[in-house]
């Protein structure tokens, strides 16, 4: 699980990063995370989407889109003419992130 929807009750997203990064083996305690992976919180205008994991933002997104947390994000088929458009996950589906933003990066050791 490299990615978690986020719940409109909850409000502490540092420790959902946090148990989310423990839940895939990087702890603090351990000092281990060789590929400097850290946990994005990633939101639109209205809230916040997911939590997802990766070493970089993009690598956090497609996690994100293979998880399903991002579908609201998803592209129409009338909108495949668009450029602005990105590509991710395993499928390469069409995702329109003009309104998605980073909140935090939130690594074990914070």
């Amino acid at each position: 699980m490299d990615s978690i929807k986020f719940k409109s009750f909850r409000t502490d997203y540092t420790t959902l990063s946090k148990r989310l990064l423990a839940v895939n083996g990087y702890h603090a305690e351990d000092n281990y995370n060789p590929h400097n992976r850290r946990a994005f919180v990633i939101h639109n205008e209205y809230s916040i989407l997911c939590v997802a994991i990766g070493s970089c933002l993009q690598e956090a997104l497609y996690n994100a889109v293979d998880n399903d947390c991002l579908d609201s994000c998803l592209a129409e088929d009338q909108d495949y003419s668009n450029e602005e458009l990105t590509p991710l996950g395993n499928a390469s589906e069409l995702f329109d992130l003009s309104y998605i933003g980073v909140l935090a990066e939130i690594t074990p050791y914070n």
